[in-house]
């Protein structure tokens, strides 16, 4: 999935320029990096930001992000139980999906990058 605080600024839609103009990225501390996740959250849009309250991951968000902990759970398990039919996973281990895929956003990448895949399947 494309983290896109790494593309070229002007190629971002307006409106998350126009967020990211709020901000100044050496100023950044968890209150900071928490405000711009929910003002990017208004337009359609979100990052996470980890113990250097460094934000980064920035997407478009999908469906899932409005799914509850349960139901991303439910579909992940399903996922990793029928792994064997997704070709592009390319063999990859279950355990090590299991083990390194833990935390919701993580999942629900995941979750976008299936459906990405599925999605480019079935338009061949």
């Amino acid at each position: 999935m494309e983290d896109l605080f790494e593309k070229d600024f002007s190629e971002l839609p307006i409106e998350v320029q126009e967020v990211l103009n709020q901000y100044t990225y050496e100023d950044f501390n968890y209150e900071s990096c928490a405000n711009l996740v929910d003002d990017l959250n208004k337009i359609g849009y979100t990052c996470e930001f980890g113990l250097s309250a460094e934000p980064f991951g920035l997407r478009k968000l999908s469906t899932y992000d409005n799914w509850n902990d349960i139901e991303i759970d439910e579909v992940f398990d399903t996922i990793l139980k029928d792994i064997q039919i997704y070709t592009w996973l390319e063999e990859k281990d279950v355990v090590v999906l299991r083990e390194n895929i833990i935390d919701r956003d993580d999942k629900i990448k995941y979750l976008i990058f299936c459906e990405e895949k599925f999605n480019e399947l079935i338009n061949i």
